[in-house]
């Protein structure tokens, strides 16, 4: 939501400075926002938005207006930004389930803009909606139309764990390996590739797939901004699954071969045990190591089997599968 949340406040900045510039021809004015205006743009720019610094910056620019002309012209302003059709932002999705739209909030007898993207928020949108779509009588084909008002597409994620997240940096050897590997899977008939560059994210490596200019289908690969983590992330039409698919088929196995932080305790202890299994099922009392006594087994176990899928659980016992197999042998073979 970070990124959706920035946008969301720089572009209300920006329909509030035209807001005062159509109202201010004061030449300090002018140059103070246009001060403003290359810091934030250079935070654009950077990728490293400061939201200390940008509500500082925000606030000295309004403190000149209310100082010079009045508190009231500050007011009109954000009156004028609560509008949808003054604030550039629209609509902000993510995937987790969160559709960020603006808002407005009174204190007193000021009115203030919000973004808000919450569970609560989300379901009295979606009850908005559907009220503004349904038709004077409830008939059973709008009911049966709103189960599914949208085609449904594939979409898969792969975690990778306890990873390096500088070799998804730009310019590293593996990451160049990585974006070699994807377009050569990505050669299908009739389908154009492009990568895109997010200057959000820029160690987010990010291709999309379009049949006839229209996007068909998006790969990419991520570091997880706040688990030790990264992840091959699939989207695309249904009728892309097979594909899509196969695709996974070869980058996961590379991703989780090549992307592990071979210095990480988790990454040690997730390596001995697929070594411990080699062999045979064990109970999960037989993959303890006294090394490792500070590592959460059970997190371990849960992140090994139901997130990577390189173990399983049957009853007491868990067993190795058949990508835990792969990683473990090529293991064997580097050492």
């Amino acid at each position: 939501d970070k990124w959706i949340l920035w946008q969301a406040c720089f572009y209300d900045w920006q329909a509030k400075r035209e807001f005062y510039l159509n109202k201010i021809a004061a030449s300090e004015f002018r140059i103070l926002q246009e001060q403003v205006r290359t810091r934030l743009e250079q935070m654009v720019q950077s990728t490293k938005f400061d939201a200390l610094s940008a509500t500082t910056t925000f606030m000295s620019l309004e403190k000149w207006v209310s100082n010079n002309i009045g508190d009231e012209l500050v007011n009109s302003a954000y009156d004028h930004v609560c509008q949808q059709q003054n604030n550039i932002f629209a609509i902000g999705s993510e995937e987790s389930g969160h559709v960020i739209t603006l808002a407005k909030m009174n204190f007193g007898h000021v009115t203030r803009p919000v973004f808000i993207g919450n569970g609560l928020k989300c379901a009295l949108n979606s009850l908005a909606a559907i009220q503004a779509l349904r038709s004077a009588k409830n008939t059973p084909e709008f009911f049966e139309w709103l189960k599914c008002p949208f085609p449904s597409g594939f979409q898969k994620s792969l975690p990778v764990y306890y990873v390096d997240k500088s070799l998804l940096d730009e310019g590293s050897v593996l990451r160049a390996e990585l974006e070699e590997l994807l377009l050569a899977n990505l050669n299908w008939p009739e389908m154009e590739v492009e990568i895109v560059k997010c200057q959000e994210e820029p160690e987010m490596l990010l291709l999309n797939v379009l049949e006839n200019g229209l996007p068909a289908a998006a790969v990419f690969v991520r570091n997880s901004g706040t688990e030790d983590k990264l992840a091959l992330y699939l989207r695309g039409r249904k009728e892309l699954e097979v594909r899509l698919e196969s695709l996974a088929e070869k980058i996961y196995p590379f991703l989780l071969l090549s992307f592990k932080n071979k210095n990480s305790p988790m990454a040690q202890a997730e390596q001995l045990v697929l070594l411990r299994l080699k062999d045979g099922a064990k109970q999960a009392i037989d993959l303890s190591f006294e090394q490792f006594a500070k590592i959460s087994l059970n997190r371990l176990l849960h992140e090994m089997s139901s997130r990577q899928q390189l173990i399983k659980q049957e009853g007491d016992t868990w067993s190795i599968t058949e990508t835990g197999r792969i990683c473990l042998n090529h293991t064997e073979r580097s050492v």
